[in-house]
């Protein structure tokens, strides 16, 4: 791919870091190009670039074709007792499925059962369904990205049914991407429901299968006022083109007490559908995640959302993330701040890919400040850069104990780290150099701080996803040296490590306390490592 630049003939070696749909061959280039890319550069969650995709996709297809299990080593394994089989990635034909039901049969101690990526379809759903009831043990049954259609459906069903009058006690289902269509949510929600009152069930994935607005009127009608364990239950509704109507189809789904967790990626319902939604969670007491990624949200249903997080008690996750359209601004970001301040139980909170500029991310990290309970918050792809984090990292909270003070200081670093990964100088992406650089000076600062090495803990895989090496970047464990380059946003980021605001406040907090520094460091490493990255 050629520089974008223009006049620039050279060939573009450094995506875009923000949609990745342009090239250059040096931040110069992209500095001077930036005034007329910025009117169509739209951020991307998750970015990674055509060329690693494709790689992954063959590395997939490669795996899928030189790793398949092979179907009689599994059936033997289920005759002689064994408590999983995987199938995953066999196209099973009739002759194979009908050994596969006969082995099946005289296997009740198979716990686990995988069939993905099979090409099973209705004929082979209906002999498998017939050696379900024998399953007594069986726990997990995973046939996504098959061709069940609705027959299948409602044959496997039936099985799982049959087996439940008796001994099955299923514990998760998945019939993802199965172009089941919206008739099959009554026969599978009819399956939930028997299960969920039963104890056993808490898992139930259908995403992509097309259900609709009606398919979430089959939920809701099916499931509403049903028992069963409260905030037991996790739902996949990812992907089923919900649009605003199919939202609005599932309120009465939320006074369902077994529904704990409610993931709705990628449906396309809008601000309209999340103002429905945000009114049918002020009733509700269970729901411990929504996710509400790529769905189009923009201020006004995040204001929605952020009214009902001043009152709510329960929600634990909450997934706002964009790409495909969403765009959630300043105006939602200020709103979701003021209702973290008041929040109580809110632990992560996921707004990846939006376009929240300087006044939202001041907003956020203010909240931050003054919320006892949150301790994840992503900001990759937004419009602002660290600088206006650091500024309002020294508001920490002195009612803290010292331990979880160093674990939301470590926190709030990683936002920061976030935020500028794919916020350039100018605001319009960073390339690989930086990128490289800003890994390895993280690496280097922590892991010399206690004079060892080993993995960052600050999220290395960025690098991989925007598809570029860091190669002779990569610095030698130990204390970090400053950049070559002469790059504005990497001296910035040297100096704001050299004086971190940050680092001399928990100093200050702890020498203040009397703490001697050997347990200062001591805590500060080992809460570094509990803490998985966000």
């Amino acid at each position: 791919m050629s520089c974008a630049a223009d006049g620039c003939e050279a060939d573009g070696s450094k995506r875009c870091g923000r949609c990745g749909t342009v090239a250059y061959c040096s931040s110069d280039c992209q500095r001077r190009h930036w005034p007329i890319h910025k009117v169509g550069c739209r951020p991307t969650a998750g970015f990674c670039c055509p060329r690693t995709i494709e790689a992954l996709e063959e590395a997939r297809r490669r795996e899928a074709g030189d790793s398949a299990p092979d179907l009689e080593r599994e059936l033997r394994k289920a005759r002689q007792g064994a408590s999983e089989v995987d199938l995953s990635s066999n196209e099973l034909s009739g002759a194979a499925v009908r050994q596969l039901a006969e082995a099946l049969s005289s296997a009740p101690k198979v716990q686990n059962l995988k069939l993905e990526e099979c090409r099973l379809d209705v004929e082979a759903a209906a002999l498998l369904a017939k050696a379900l009831p024998a399953l007594t043990s069986l726990q997990i049954l995973s046939l996504a990205h098959n061709q069940l259609e609705v027959g299948g459906a409602e044959v496997l069903v039936a099985g799982l049914q049959e087996g439940g009058r008796g001994d099955l006690k299923l514990r998760e289902l998945s019939l993802a991407d199965n172009l089941l269509g919206p008739r099959a949510a009554l026969c599978v929600a009819e399956l939930m429901l028997q299960f969920v009152e039963m104890g056993s069930l808490v898992s139930v994935s259908l995403a992509e299968n097309f259900m609709q607005e009606e398919g979430g009127e089959f939920f809701s009608r099916t499931l509403r006022g049903g028992g069963g364990r409260a905030s037991s239950l996790h739902l996949d509704l990812s992907a089923n083109d919900l649009r605003v109507a199919g939202a609005k189809s599932l309120v009465p789904l939320l006074d369902w007490a077994p529904l704990g967790s409610l993931e709705l990626h990628g449906n396309r319902i809008h601000d309209f559908g999340a103002v429905a939604l945000a009114k049918g969670f002020q009733r509700n007491t269970t729901l411990t995640h929504l996710g509400l990624a790529e769905n189009l949200i923009g201020d006004d249903g995040a204001v929605a959302l952020a009214g009902m997080l001043s009152n709510n008690s329960s929600l634990r996750t909450l997934d706002l993330c964009g790409g495909q359209g969403q765009v959630i601004r300043d105006k939602g970001a200020v709103a979701l701040a003021k209702a973290l301040s008041s929040n109580a139980t809110l632990e992560g909170l996921e707004l990846d890919g939006n376009g929240i500029a300087l006044e939202g991310g001041k907003a956020l990290e203010k909240a931050l400040s003054a919320n006892q309970t949150l301790t994840s918050l992503t900001l990759r792809g937004n419009q602002f850069d660290y600088t206006a984090v650091d500024e309002c990292a020294l508001a920490l909270p002195f009612h803290l104990t010292p331990a979880l003070l160093v674990k939301r200081q470590v926190a709030r670093t990683k936002i920061m780290m976030r935020s500028m990964r794919h916020a350039g100088p100018s605001g319009g992406g960073e390339d690989a150099d930086t990128l490289a650089f800003l890994d390895n000076v993280f690496a280097g600062r922590w892991m010399s701080s206690v004079g060892e090495t080993g993995e960052d803990d600050f999220d290395l895989g960025d690098l991989q996803m925007a598809g570029q090496k860091s190669g002779d970047n990569e610095l030698e464990p130990g204390e970090p040296q400053p950049p070559v380059c002469g790059d504005l946003a990497k001296q910035d980021l040297w100096t704001s490590l050299q004086e971190s605001a940050w680092g001399q406040e928990l100093r200050r907090i702890y020498l203040h306390n009397q703490l001697p520094c050997d347990i200062f460091a001591i805590a500060f490493v080992t809460c570094a490592v509990w803490l998985v990255p966000v």
